[in-house]
């Protein structure tokens, strides 16, 4: 076996030392026996193998590195040798493990977020001029719309607004959007069943650096038990 120079003096081991069975000891204890295993199975198949392993430097510090092993064969397909070259990948395995605990910590105040919305009974909503693009899981539970059938239309959403607040609510709304100011209204909604809930609103038009009308951001609280 020949080890290279640059893996001797990355773990501060003799080459004579490294080339016997030295270089597992500075193999991460979790590490070394998926390594030698894929190593096994791959001698006995001859495939190529990638192994992604922490290895030991001489200042005792682990490190990950991918390794890449491929055999060298005669023309007869024999296996001749194997050759193993082991990149450097802490600095991507760090930033991997940053992502998932950015996704992690993410999720956690999703799910957050949902519970305080559930417990309050408030949703979070967004639309533009011509469609829903946001509704929270509370906002569907709130208006009676099942997530599973996507956002609805907005004249869906307003055949759901009680005959009798359809004006008012298209009248606060309109307004609001066009005096690019925030605004509150109360309304009832009317289920198919018959059964009516009484929901504010809240809604803030965001435009963008030219005035160009963006979309409408807000919640809806549903405050029939208030």
């Amino acid at each position: 076996m020949f080890i290279g120079k640059r893996f001797v003096e990355y773990s501060g081991l003799s080459g004579d030392k490294a080339r016997r069975s030295g270089w597992k000891a500075t193999a991460h204890p979790a590490d070394v026996d998926e390594h030698v295993s894929k190593w096994r199975s791959s001698l006995v198949s001859g495939e190529p193998i990638e192994i992604e392993t922490r290895f030991r430097r001489a200042d005792g510090e682990y490190r990950w590195f991918l390794a890449r092993a491929a055999p060298l064969r005669d023309d007869q397909g024999n296996i001749l040798n194997w050759y193993e070259v082991l990149t450097d990948i802490e600095d991507r395995k760090r930033a991997e493990m940053a992502l998932r605990h950015s996704e992690e910590a993410l999720r956690r105040s999703e799910a957050y977020l949902a519970e305080a919305q559930h417990l309050s009974h408030t949703g979070s909503v967004a639309c533009n001029e011509t469609s829903n693009v946001h509704w929270s899981d509370e906002t569907f539970r709130i208006l009676g719309f099942d997530p599973l059938d996507g956002l609805p239309s907005p004249e869906a959403v307003l055949q759901r607004v009680h005959p009798d607040d359809r004006e008012r609510f298209n009248d606060v709304t309109t307004r609001g959007a066009r005096e690019k100011a925030d605004y509150k209204v109360e309304f009832r909604i009317i289920f198919p069943g018959g059964t009516i809930k009484y929901i504010e609103l809240a809604g803030h038009p965001k435009y963008s650096a030219d005035g160009e009308f963006l979309e409408v951001v807000g919640t809806i609280i549903d405050v029939t038990s208030l």
